[in-house]
């Protein structure tokens, strides 16, 4: 338990997020968020459509004997049109008056946004047009003739005002997400405005034709008021081809039109979600441009098509009377403590270095990007070179940095030459015919004088200090799988944390002093990093082990294969049971006093006994705070109609699956099931991994120095590193014999990995392996595979978006109205060192100092050309 008396989850997700902004739309709770989102708008919908439907077919079937029952249906649907109305004022002095936000009557406490005001202008709007509809009803043609599919009418003067002001409801909707996309200070663009302004004067070809019962339309009035009626059916097409944004966006067209649309599928990119105003923005937009709101919104039904008119309605009024609601003040909620926790513990740069690694595993060893070349007889040659690309024969080329120097390597031979108009003097120019990727391994170095080469053994090229100084490097892999591995070795911590001692930079630290301050931070001699790699998804045979999506019972396996040892011998350390006991039995040892907060403490982490699968505990687990909201009727009405509507209509929601717990215990061991084709992977490689890995601890075990021990991949190799950090943190710490020396515990970067088993396997590798970030790009797809039908996600979620802009811990209402991630493109490599060194930009102020920024397309990455959409 916390010290709140809370129950302690492995979930590592904060069940609401603190609002600055002060609107409820950012501090949903879980059961809010279900009730706003899912349950309360499509329940409203299933609703709505079958009573109208039903009362269609109704007046159908007694249109001719029984005229008094149509009458009377035709004042039920009025009757429901003035409870519409009702509705929509009754909500007005709700929010003036009785909810906590209110300006006018408290001055203090919570106040609604600008947005939360405008939204009670709409609602007003929707007052006015169901009382509208509900008084000059009668006005319109006989019933009888209306019933038809493709039936237009024509009404009365009141009835097409308010009809226009229904459409102008449908405008403002769009208008308003156009205008959230928008930068702070810019506007809606003008083709946009005038596109708005066109719609509105085609829609006003509706009031043409006769306005009374008794004057018969005639064919040319009638194809007016359809010609009107089209601007309702453009505003449905767009909001189709808007939803299906993901199939669209990446089409290549030249025409203005093109260009125009694809700008508008670059929503909010490069803008920042940062807690308050712009997440405000961020939130409210994807709920406004949510696929199924947006569509319902602009159905093409109502005045003057007279199918479903009422039923349209409704059904535009209740989603307008949701997003007032969403945007009510939020109650004081605090950040929640794993977010808190999370926030402190995840290092931007450690990220980006693991970042290279797992890189690495695609490109191979990286060249040096800054070369220092010192001694050599020709004085010209010698300084700072830095690499600019690669040659038409894809060999790294070297430009000296003040002056006209050149340096390659190619076909084995480093050569440094003067070059001052592009072309190599031969004069001046020293080589090295030497296999080597690095000039600071060559043997001997060779200097042209004339007609003479001569040996310079002074002569030095060596990586720039500011480079990370590399030490034993071990790669691998498993051809039949295709799976590689990486094992480097570094000294001094390569996490920023851990060397707070050496001069951490601060935040607000200058552009100029932080390059100095962050290469002098990880230099820390007394310890040793030992970093394990992982290669992603990278041939047909990686998608064949991705698909093989079955789940295998992991404590089985580990001892019959597929993580037993490839040669026949025992487990090493794959056994979970003996770990488990001993979480087990601290926890029995944990009282309810105990004021540990931390959740990667020890007696913190084995506190993860409660199921979320428990309702009352979940609600328990929400904030602090909520019991400080719990005397708002609206919102106890809300979460009541949430768990009804969910019971009655939706008993299987596809998001619970991804939000239910495993109790820790012996029982929760025997159900835990991994993915299959990355079990397979990772047996593939085991051995060789902690062979190699072995050696390299006890070396530095015997020489007495700490060992940190780093594991990361990408994609498909982020699964298999966190197989390899359970299996690391299995071993009992009484059992010597299989106990690895290295400082506990394994510290695991992921970026863009799918899942890799249950919520069982979830739970045990939660609380065993604590320090897990699952580093995730704004709309990578990968993330969410495969479906969460049976799969969870492990760790601490760390989601990146366009701007750099990092999200902790995120809670199920973000998770939810965040843009989908369902873009393949945003999960390249790439795309996470170009969102990572915005990130890395936005807290030092310069680019990171990648191994790799010689490559052409990681330059391109780190400076932001590449683009995901």
């Amino acid at each position: 338990m916390t010290k709140d008396g809370k129950p302690w989850t492995t979930l590592f997700r904060a069940p609401r997020m603190h609002a600055p902004s002060g609107a409820w739309l950012e501090a949903f709770s879980k059961w809010d968020a279900q009730a706003m989102l899912i349950a309360v708008p499509w329940t409203l919908l299933a609703v709505s459509l079958t009573f109208f439907v039903s009362v269609y077919a109704i007046e159908a079937a007694v249109e001719e004997t029984a005229p008094s029952l149509l009458r009377a249906l035709e004042g039920v649907i009025g009757i429901l049109q003035y409870l519409v109305a009702l509705c929509a004022v009754l909500y007005l002095p709700v929010a003036l008056l009785l909810e906590r936000p209110s300006s006018c009557c408290w001055a203090s406490g919570p106040r609604r946004p600008p947005e939360g005001w405008f939204s009670l202008l709409a609602v007003l709007a929707c007052a006015g047009v169901a009382l509208t509809y509900a008084r000059s009803f009668h006005t319109l043609p006989d019933r009888s003739k209306r019933l038809g599919f493709l039936t237009f009418v024509h009404g009365s003067l009141a009835f097409r005002a308010g009809a226009t002001l229904e459409f102008l409801l449908q405008i403002a909707w769009l208008w308003a997400a156009a205008g959230l996309r928008c930068e702070e200070g810019a506007s809606v663009p003008r083709w946009r405005r005038w596109s708005y302004f066109l719609l509105t004067a085609l829609w006003m070809l509706t009031w043409w034709g006769p306005t009374d019962e008794q004057t018969p339309p005639s064919k040319f009035d009638s194809a007016v008021v359809v010609a009107g009626y089209s601007s309702r059916l453009i505003l449905f097409v767009y909001c189709v081809a808007r939803a299906c944004r993901k199939c669209t966006r990446h089409i290549q067209c030249f025409c203005g039109c093109c260009a125009m649309c694809r700008d508008d599928w670059r929503c909010l990119e490069n803008l920042p979600c940062t807690p308050g105003r712009a997440r405000l923005r961020y939130l409210l937009y994807y709920l406004l441009t949510r696929p199924p709101f947006l569509i319902i919104m602009n159905l093409p039904i109502g005045y003057p098509h007279a199918f479903l008119a009422s039923f349209a309605l409704v059904v535009r009024c209740g989603l307008v009377l949701l997003v007032a609601i969403a945007l009510r003040p939020a109650p004081s909620v605090k950040e929640h403590e794993v977010e808190v926790e999370t926030r402190g513990k995840f290092d931007i740069l450690l990220a980006l270095r693991l970042c290279d690694f797992s890189c690495e595993t695609y490109l191979g060893a990286p060249m040096p990007a800054v070369i220092v070349v010192s001694g050599c007889g020709h004085a010209l040659l010698n300084g700072e070179y830095r690499q600019e690309g690669r040659d038409a024969e894809d060999h790294p080329e070297y430009v000296q940095s003040s002056g006209d120097g050149r340096l390659r390597f190619s076909e084995g031979t480093w050569e440094a030459a003067w070059a001052p108009s592009g072309v190599l003097d031969p004069k001046l120019r020293a080589y090295a015919e030497d296999q080597v990727r690095s000039p600071d391994q060559v043997m001997m170095w060779f200097e042209v004088h004339g007609e003479e080469h001569t040996a310079n053994a002074n002569m030095r090229a060596e990586p720039s200090s500011s480079e990370l100084q590399r030490g034993f490097v071990k790669s691998g892999g498993c051809d039949q799988l295709d799976v590689q591995w990486l094992i480097t070795e570094h000294h001094g911590c390569l996490a920023e944390e851990a060397a707070e001692d050496q001069g951490q930079p601060d935040e607000e630290a200058p552009a100029h002093t932080a390059e100095a301050s962050i290469s002098a931070a990880p230099r820390r001699e007394d310890e040793v990093s030992l970093v394990v790699a992982f290669r992603g998804t990278n041939s047909v045979t990686n998608v064949a082990t991705d698909l093989r999506i079955s789940l295998t019972p992991l404590a089985e396996e580990s001892k019959t294969g597929p993580f037993g040892s490839a040669h026949g011998q025992q487990p090493v350390c794959f056994d979970l049971k003996d770990k488990v006991k001993a979480k087990l039995s601290v926890l029995d040892e944990v009282r309810p006093s105990s004021t540990s907060t931390n959740p990667f403490s020890p007696s913190h982490r084995a506190q993860a006994r409660a199921p979320l699968r428990d309702r009352q505990d979940s609600q328990l687990s929400d904030s602090a705070d909520e019991d400080s909201d719990s005397d708002s009727w609206l919102s106890g009405c809300c979460r009541v109609l949430a768990r009804c509507c969910s019971r009655l209509f939706f008993p299987f929601l596809p998001s619970d699956f991804e939000d239910d717990d495993e109790e820790l215990s012996l029982e929760a061991l025997e159900r835990v099931r991994v993915h299959k084709g990355f079990a397979e992977a990772y047996a593939a490689v085991r051995a060789d991994v902690l062979v190699q890995l072995e050696e390299r601890l006890q070396y530095w075990h015997e020489k007495d120095v700490p060992v940190r021990v780093y594991a990361t991949g990408h994609s498909l190799g982020g699964a298999i590193a966190n197989l390899f950090a359970l299996d690391l943190s299995a071993a009992p710490e009484h059992d010597s014999a299989r106990r690895l020396p290295f400082k506990d515990p394994v510290v695991v970067y992921t970026f863009g990995s799918p899942r890799a088993g249950n919520a069982s396997f979830r739970s045990v590798y939660n609380s065993l392996v604590p320090q897990t970030f699952r580093i995730v790009a704004s709309r990578d797809v990968v993330p969410t595979l495969p479906p969460s039908i049976a799969y969870r996600q492990l760790g601490r979620e760390v989601w990146v978006d366009d701007a750099g802009e990092l999200t902790f811990v995120m809670s199920w209402a973000m998770r939810h109205i965040l843009p989908a991630r369902d873009s393949i493109w945003y999960h390249a490599m790439l795309s996470y060192f170009r969102l990572l060194n915005r990130s890395h930009i936005r807290k030092t102020g310069q680019m990171f100092p990648s191994a790799f920024r010689g490559e052409p397309s990681v330059r391109e990455a780190l400076d932001g050309k590449l683009t995901a959409s």
